[in-house]
């Protein structure tokens, strides 16, 4: 999204943004939705939302497998702290 959209609609509440997941392609779809709304927790979804997108390869190709998804949480948007609590998270999710 355009910074200079979100100052002049979003930041001043003239525009509200929703988002919502529609993770209808598979596993890995279902698993990245949850893999954002993990970082959205810690104030990054929208920088892990676009490193994912960026990160697109096809559909369920193993681009989004839970390993990988921790990978990318770990490289790229968090800290080591953080990093280990989604490690956590992911362990659970990857349980169900």
């Amino acid at each position: 999204m355009k910074p200079e959209l979100v100052r002049r609609y979003i930041d001043t509440g003239q525009v509200k943004l929703v988002w919502h997941d529609f993770a209808w392609i598979g596993e890995e779809s279902r698993l990245a939705a949850q893999a954002a709304r993990c970082a959205g927790r810690q104030g990054k979804f929208w920088e892990y939302h676009d490193l994912l997108y960026n990160r697109q390869r096809g559909e369920n190709q193993g681009q989004f497998s839970p390993a990988n998804l921790q990978t990318y949480a770990a490289e790229s948007v968090f800290g080591n702290q953080a990093a280990a609590a989604s490690k956590r998270r992911w362990r659970r999710i990857a349980a169900r």
